[in-house]
């Protein structure tokens, strides 16, 4: 996340530096798999995976978004939450260990 300082002495300069960084790490992040477009990028998409392809157009037609879980999380109970689905995709645990440990930090 960047933000520019309301005392900056250049803020137009300063507000555009920020837009050109992140439609850069966009793009990039995009057409490197590692996320999804938040600006609208213009890239080579012949070598985009067909299935980022397919979630960016669901996102262009969402009406509304919901932030991940964890986002809403004190920080430790966020590391909990991350460490916990990271074992779950891993198969690591079963999803009812993983319910049962959400269903603890929830208290």
């Amino acid at each position: 996340m960047f933000s520019v300082s309301s005392k900056t002495r250049y803020p137009k300069e300063a507000a555009m530096a920020v837009k050109y960084i992140t439609e850069r790490m966009s793009a990039n992040m995009y057409t490197s798999g590692a996320g999804l477009p938040t600006w609208v990028v213009k890239v080579d998409e012949s070598k985009i995976d067909p299935i980022t392809k397919s979630l960016v157009s669901m996102t262009q037609k969402a009406q509304s978004y919901t932030l991940w879980w964890d986002s809403s999380l004190e920080a430790a109970d966020a590391q909990v939450y991350l460490t916990n689905l990271t074992a779950l995709f891993a198969k690591q645990i079963t999803p009812e260990q993983f319910a049962s440990v959400m269903q603890s930090i929830e208290k």
